[in-house]
């Protein structure tokens, strides 16, 4: 599968990822948007000299993230949790700012660039409640990587994220990989890295056991 055929599916079937981060007294728990955004484009063509594309928002998907965000915050962190959501919303006069309004009226909306500064400082104190991040697959996409570095985790080659699928077809399918699914460090060197690859195993297990618990 390439990138651009799971970038696809990922919209069609309504994909979140979530990331959910421990930083000892407190957590943070990212819910990424995969449905919507650059990465999610409906059409697209492209040329030597041109490149044109098409991605759609909708009210109806940023009411299917929230309400999957809160829900899943209510599972994994402490009530009561501070709710984030960071966009580009200038970008569509605002009407994104007022759909996640409306479906997380809780939340505190930041551009990408003022939600970063307010994240480091959230990180380097320990006090303060847990959060609950809802963001655009851009902005989230490079986040994950530096936190995972910031946080002292290792690499993204030995972690691993989670992808939710909400579109009802798939009754929430979940889909484990690693960080950018990338191991450019060992390229071409006949040996493989299956560290995160394990860390996945050991949430299935832990999470069946819980199950059956």
């Amino acid at each position: 599968i390439n990138a651009e055929t799971l970038y696809q599916f990922r919209r069609i079937s309504k994909a979140v990822k979530i990331s959910n981060i421990s930083l000892g007294r407190k957590r943070l728990l990212i819910i990424r948007d995969e449905m919507q955004g650059f990465y999610a484009v409906d059409q697209n063509k492209a040329d030597e000299s041109t490149i044109e594309f098409l991605t759609t928002f909708t009210k109806e998907n940023f009411a299917l993230i929230s309400n999957f965000a809160v829900n899943e915050a209510k599972k994994t962190l402490k009530n009561p949790f501070e709710t984030w959501a960071v966009y580009k919303f200038h970008l569509f006069n605002d009407i994104v700012e007022t759909w996640l309004n409306s479906s997380l009226p809780t939340a505190k909306i930041y551009q990408p660039n003022h939600a970063t500064d307010l994240l480091f400082r959230f990180l380097s104190s320990k006090e303060g409640k847990d959060l609950l991040l809802v963001t655009g697959n851009e902005f989230g996409d490079l986040l994950h990587e530096i936190l995972i570095f910031y946080c002292g985790y290792g690499s993204r080659d030995t972690t691993y994220s989670t992808n939710v699928y909400l579109h009802t077809d798939f009754d929430k399918l979940i889909e484990h990989q690693t960080v950018h699914g990338s191991a450019d460090d060992i390229a071409g060197k006949d040996i493989v890295n299956p560290i995160a690859t394990l860390r996945v195993v050991g949430e299935i297990v832990e999470n069946i056991l819980c199950v059956e618990g």
